[in-house]
């Protein structure tokens, strides 16, 4: 399988998952409890602990972003979310579009997600009213339509490489003779 490298977290997202999802939280628990006797509960360690296990399991899924190709399709991987795509159900329409100049492609709606600034990873609907899986880190996006109903907005690396790589697979899979 090719490996098209997406454009990674950046910094501020891991830290804004921290403050959020661990200091904050753990400064709430630890005024709540208020009394130095009532630091030896059981429960606020139990409480602190769940707060670091979820903090890393969404740390260990930020840093979750592939675009694969297969022989058979593409598989994309986002935090929490998959999804393979055969290389029929992909429109060789492929661009590259630029975030602030397509207001119809801005996010408008998580359905099921994870956001933090800087990274929209998941399930969204734009502004135009399009169903998309996007991996958005940056500002140049590859914009990949299926015939499932919904897009692919996607932050590549090197995004005019990717959207070659796949028209060129996209194109080669429609001209091959049905196996």
């Amino acid at each position: 399988m090719e490996r098209i490298a997406l454009v990674p977290a950046p910094p501020r997202a891991y830290v804004a998952l921290v403050l959020l999802g661990l200091l904050l939280p753990a400064a709430v628990v630890l005024g709540a409890a208020g009394h130095a006797h009532a630091l030896l509960a059981p429960a606020i360690w139990v409480t602190l602990s769940v707060l670091v296990v979820v903090t890393l399991t969404l740390l260990s899924a930020m840093a979750r972003g592939d675009l694969l190709l297969g022989p058979h399709g593409v598989e994309v991987r986002s935090t929490f979310f998959a999804r393979s795509i055969a290389w029929c159900d992909l429109d060789a329409d492929v661009q590259v579009v630029r975030r602030a100049a397509t207001p119809d492609a801005a996010l408008r709606l998580r359905t099921a997600g994870f956001g933090l600034p800087g990274l929209a990873s998941g399930w969204f609907r734009t502004r135009g009213g399009e169903r998309v899986l996007a991996w958005i880190t940056a500002d140049d996006l590859l914009r990949v339509p299926t015939r499932l109903g919904f897009t692919l907005l996607l932050s590549a690396r090197d995004p005019g490489a990717a959207r070659d790589a796949l028209v060129a697979r996209i194109r080669a899979a429609a001209e091959a003779p049905d196996q």
